[in-house]
């Protein structure tokens, strides 16, 4: 007979219901692990972005090469390399992968815009990776918190209430 045939309702319940609390302390750990990060990378675009100095860089290199995917198979990378001169004048650059579609567009334009932090000069990104995590992201990082504070509110709800039944349950001392 299996293990599954020997248990009795009450263990069986018992099971269910730890179950249910991992469920729902797990879902409670990865939304609050997406608020931290969606806030993180919203507050560090808006930050750059209050305190930076556009600049145009020139695409020193397209990089088009191959590497081993899963399961052996060969997958196309799509790199773009471009240079500038910092406002602190040292000389920067940096690489970032790519599409291919975007990539045939960035041999085409030479040049890519790129916004550095007054303050801190090593911290500069591309800027429209930047304006991009500031305006349409944040729509989507505000619904990530949103849908995260709901789940956060609902698993203590229930929670709560779990105990209290529980605490219902269990005989008083007299």
């Amino acid at each position: 007979m299996s293990e599954q045939a020997k248990l009795t309702p009450e263990q069986v319940q018992g099971r269910l219901s730890g179950l249910r609390k991992f469920c729902v302390w797990g879902t409670a750990v990865v939304m609050v692990f997406v608020i931290v990060v969606g806030g993180h990378a919203l507050f560090n675009a808006k930050k750059l972005l209050s305190d930076s100095t556009v600049i145009v860089a020139e695409i020193v290199d397209l990089d088009q090469g191959t590497r081993r995917a899963k399961g052996g198979r060969k997958a196309t990378t799509y790199n773009v390399t471009y240079a500038f001169t910092g406002v602190d004048g040292r000389h920067m650059t940096d690489t970032f992968g790519t599409n291919k579609t975007k990539f045939a567009s960035y041999g085409n334009a030479g040049s890519v815009e790129v916004v550095q932090s007054k303050s801190n000069p090593d911290h500069f990104d591309r800027r429209a990776l930047i304006e991009r995590q500031s305006s349409l992201p944040k729509l989507m990082m505000r619904l990530f918190v949103l849908l995260g504070c709901v789940v956060l509110f609902f698993g203590f709800i229930y929670g709560v209430s779990a105990l209290k039944l529980k605490a219902q349950l269990e005989p008083q001392p007299q």
